[in-house]
């Protein structure tokens, strides 16, 4: 946008400039971090009246343009020794910002509510939320001036107050929908299926009961699960969208452990199904050519309860190879089919 300064002195502009050692020169594209515009922030060596206030500084995230014939205009009146030379200069001033996130209002607007008759811990959705600029770095301080509450329909109309450091204060309207809200464990960030969960992938926050998940799950289970679907970020985790990590994948070689009083035996074997810790897969031994059933207790390693019995067995004359290929597990390169 181009700017127009409140006051400027049209007919000092060709009052005579004082000599001076060096000439001021007008800058080109100038990042404001104050509220205000200096007669420097237009021009090198503006003198000494450099620190003079112009006017206010545009809106975070704003700029104005000044153009060459307000340049003149304005060293001609504060005696900056600069004069046009034909060359159309103009100077961009821009003020620096962030978009203020509709997370940080949630809470203001939530006290409102209640204090409206509404729900304690509301769950605010604002629909329509264009994000003000305030300047980067600085700590915004949100009021409610009035807020207009259904408690009907959930419907409000606030109208708010944003001040911080570096700008002049702002008001903001919004309506939106506020509703009965339970805390649920979310997704952090946007989560693709088979991720294995961590503490960083999911938080606490506070969901409208109609987004809540029909079977909750604590952060403490969910970390070390896997999602089964993708999840997004913001959107409840729930333990249908958890599975095992896969410790054992089919068709791996697996470490069969059988452990007696006193002993402890160990069997290659080849799994004939796929699972996590605690779940039940049947495992073909390499050396018996039995499939038996055995529990997942790690990574490629599964143990045999004593006194199992098999499923198949070589005297059922099911062959190591038929069975494999029928359960669509390799063979191990040390073996040979029968």
């Amino acid at each position: 946008m181009r700017w127009n300064f409140p006051v400027l002195v049209f007919c000092a502009y060709n009052m005579v400039q004082p000599a001076s050692a060096e000439p001021a020169f007008p800058h080109t594209l100038v990042t404001l971090n104050s509220p205000v515009i200096r007669l420097a922030d237009l021009f090198s060596n503006a003198g000494p009246q450099a620190e003079r206030v112009l006017g206010p500084s545009p809106a975070p995230g704003m700029r104005i343009v000044v153009g060459a014939d307000q340049l003149a205009a304005i060293a001609a009146a504060y005696q900056v020794p600069w004069q046009p030379d034909g060359s159309q200069p103009q100077v961009v001033l821009a003020s620096p910002g962030r978009a203020l996130s509709a997370a940080v209002l949630d809470s203001a607007i939530a006290g409102a509510v209640q204090s409206s008759g509404g729900p304690a811990d509301a769950a605010i959705t604002l629909p329509d939320y264009a994000a003000p600029m305030i300047p980067p770095g600085a700590v915004p301080d949100v009021t409610v001036t009035s807020m207009d509450f259904d408690p009907g329909t959930g419907n409000f109309d606030a109208a708010m107050m944003i001040s911080a450091a570096g700008m002049a204060p702002q008001g903001l309207e919004l309506s939106g929908l506020a509703e009965a809200s339970v805390p649920a464990l979310v997704a952090s960030h946007n989560l693709a299926p088979g991720e294995v969960l961590n503490a960083a992938d999911v938080t606490i926050a506070r969901l409208p009961d109609s987004q809540a998940p029909n079977a909750p799950v604590s952060a403490a289970d969910a970390i070390g699960m896997t999602t089964s679907i993708g999840v997004a970020a913001g959107a409840a985790i729930s333990a249908g969208n958890l599975t095992t990590p896969i410790l054992v994948a089919k068709g791996a070689t697996v470490i069969l452990t059988l452990t007696l009083p006193g002993l402890a035996v160990t069997a290659q074997g080849i799994a004939l199904g796929a699972g996590g810790t605690g779940s039940v897969i049947p495992v073909l031994n390499a050396a018996s050519h039995a499939v038996v059933q055995a529990v997942v207790t790690g990574p490629d390693a599964a143990s045999i309860a004593p006194g199992s019995t098999p499923l198949t067995t070589a005297q059922n004359n099911v062959g190591y190879g038929s069975y494999a290929q029928a359960h669509g597990a390799a063979y191990p390169p040390a073996m040979v089919q029968p």
